[in-house]
Parts: structure tokens; C-alpha cells; sequence
């Protein structure tokens, strides 16, 4: 996957190598820990552009997936817990 740029780019899939913002394009890597446990996932080439998790119900997204840099003055809506297995 890779991100397009911009303040709420999309992030595509696509061939590896292919990303239009070169291969820093295609690399994530976590954010600091937030004070609550959770990591944004955010864009290597940005870092303030981390992956918007939520839709604007505040409910997982079923559509196309874009970076926000912030939501609602926070980033709690845009981090990943870990599942625990059960």
C-alpha cells in the first residue's frame, strides 16, 4: 500500500516500486505511544499524515482508506489497538 500525498491523500494498494512518491511512499511505521496504549499508523514520508481508521461515525471504515493529519483535535480516532486473540 502506499500513500498519494497530501493532507488526507488516499492510501492505494499497488506494485511495489510503483508509488509516485518513490519508494518512501510505500513505507508505515509506528507512531509514538499514545498515553491510552494505542500506535497511529503513519505514512514514512510524512509523518504527520497517519492512517484514518474510522469513518465519521467513529466506526471502523468499509470505504476507501485516506491519511488524516489530525480528527477532532486528537489522534485517538486514528490509532490501532492490538486484537487480543480469543
Amino acid at each position: 500500500m502506499a500513500y498519494t500525498g497530501g493532507n488526507q491523500g488516499s492510501v492505494v494498494m499497488e506494485d511495489s516500486g510503483t508509488s509516485s512518491l518513490g519508494p518512501n511512499g510505500e513505507l508505515w511505521s509506528w507512531g509514538g505511544r499514545e498515553d491510552w496504549g494505542a500506535y497511529a499508523l503513519q505514512s514514512f514520508w510524512d509523518s504527520g499524515q497517519n492512517v484514518d481508521a474510522k469513518d465519521g461515525f467513529d466506526n471502523p471504515r468499509t470505504d476507501p482508506v485516506h491519511t488524516r493529519g489530525w480528527r477532532h483535535g486528537n489522534q485517538r480516532e486514528l490509532t490501532w489497538n492490538a486484537v487480543t486473540p480469543g
